[in-house]
This record gives C-alpha cells, sequence and structure tokens, in this order.
C-alpha cells in the first residue's frame, strides 16, 4: 500500500499464500417495552438526555482536570474524553481530495504539467510511467492531518488513529464500487514483513482495512482477506521518497 494513501496494489515483494476460509458471525439485539404512555415516555426521554448531558460534560471536565492532555498533532488542550488523543478541530481539517484527480493513480491535477491528452485525465507521472497498477484512489493528500495520524498510529502505536483512517477507506471504496462490475469487494491489506510485524507488534495496513470493513454502508457485502498475501523479504523504508521514487522503487522490486 502506498504510504499515506489507501490505495491498493502488489509488487514482487508479495505472493499470494495458500487461501483460508474465515467464519462469519452475526448478532442482533432488542429490546420492547410498553409500559408508559406516550406522553410519560417522552417526559421520562427528554429528563434522561438532560441528566446524561449533564454527567457527560461534568465527566468531561474532571477527566480534564485529573488527566491534562494535549492533541498529539496541534498540541491543544484535550477537552474531551476519547480514546484517540486529536482534537476535533484537527480532525475537521483532514478534508477528500477536492477537483480533478487523475485516472490511474488518484493524485490530484494541478498545474499545466497534467495535460488531458487522453480519454480519461492522467498526470504526467503517470503519462511518464506506467505504474504497475490498474486503478488507484485516495481520500486525501499525504500531507497535513492525515500524514500526521497515519505516522501516529505506525510510528506511535496510536490504534485508535485506524478507526478514523478506516472511515477514511470505507468512503474511498464505496466510491469504486461500480468498477468491481457486480463483485462484492475484497479488501487485501498489503502485508508486513515478519521483522516489521514483531518490531510493531501489528499490520496498519491491516487495522484500517478491518475499520473500513466494520464502517461500510448497511447493505453492503465487503469481504477482508488478509491472507491471500504475504511479505517475502524485507525492503528499505521508503520515508521521505518522492512519489516518482517510490514509484521507481516499486518497479525495481517487481
Amino acid at each position: 500500500m502506498r504510504e499515506g494513501q489507501q490505495r491498493s496494489y502488489t509488487d514482487g515483494n508479495v505472493r499470494q499464500a495458500p487461501e483460508k476460509v474465515m467464519p462469519v458471525c452475526g448478532r442482533v439485539v432488542f429490546s420492547s417495552s410498553e409500559d408508559l404512555t406516550r406522553a410519560t415516555r417522552a417526559k421520562v426521554a427528554e429528563g434522561e438526555e438532560g441528566f446524561v448531558s449533564w454527567v457527560s460534560t461534568a465527566a468531561e471536565s474532571l477527566f480534564a482536570t485529573l488527566f491534562p492532555s494535549d492533541c498529539r498533532l496541534c498540541g491543544s488542550p484535550l477537552t474531551k474524553i476519547s480514546r484517540l488523543p486529536v482534537c476535533e478541530t484537527c480532525l475537521s481539517e483532514v478534508r477528500p481530495l477536492g477537483g480533478g484527480t487523475c485516472a490511474v493513480c488518484g493524485e490530484c491535477l494541478t498545474g499545466s504539467v497534467n495535460v488531458m491528452d487522453q480519454s480519461e485525465p492522467r498526470c504526467a507521472l503517470c503519462r511518464q510511467m506506467e505504474p504497475s497498477f490498474a486503478k488507484a484512489a485516495a481520500y486525501g493528500s499525504y500531507d497535513g492531518g492525515l500524514r500526521d495520524l497515519i505516522h501516529l498510529l505506525k510510528y506511535e502505536h496510536v490504534r485508535p488513529a485506524a478507526n478514523v483512517l478506516g472511515r477514511m477507506l470505507a468512503e474511498v471504496i464505496e466510491k469504486l464500487v461500480p468498477a468491481f462490475d457486480k463483485e462484492d469487494p475484497v479488501l487485501v491489506p498489503i502485508p508486513a514483513h515478519v521483522s516489521k510485524l514483531r518490531q510493531r507488534g501489528f499490520n496498519q495496513s491491516e487495522l484500517i482495512a478491518r475499520a473500513a470493513l466494520n464502517l461500510r454502508p448497511a447493505g453492503r457485502e465487503w469481504r477482508l482477506r488478509p491472507e491471500i498475501l504475504e511479505w517475502c523479504r524485507p525492503t528499505p523504508s521508503q520515508t521521505g521518497l518522492t512519489p516518482y521514487q517510490r514509484r521507481e522503487t516499486c518497479a525495481e522490486l517487481s
């Protein structure tokens, strides 16, 4: 998976692993009561909502007093109880890509170098070097808050960040569904080499994919198959490389 963007392709570092069958489980919980009249139920509900709101506010204030903490992205004090140490302002600033995007790699089409001289708009890099994948898509650019969230999960081991990134991935997958020719999408996270997995303790790609699966739109059938691919050999870190350098590295390893 290309760092910082939710997309899927393979290269020479991965190979197909033996197929496994994954069980599917489900649970339905319901409750009903006809003890109260409609008016009484409305009053009780209103009172409960007010009480819950008061308790929530008091708990958040107590939490901020007893366990002061700052946002891991901007450093502002956190005033709400959350497993993710990121303020709402920073989360709201992570927005989807706007404007035109490359039909192949999903990057933004900006500047005069990105000429739409084909049936589908392609960026200069895709016209210069044919990628090893059919199509990629991204929620946002690999900078600012999105990059910080990924680093928070990948390098600082803040696992709740996977839920936010999974929600973004789910939105991207839903937009790609028409391209699947009526087949159910299969999520195959890029695996981590055993040395990285031992060092980090988890595969961030799989955590994000699992979160996306849990947040898929109602009625959608998505499948997660992390066992399909396995990493064959360790490779140098691509941190700090430009998009062109990353693509060259993938081409050399193919």
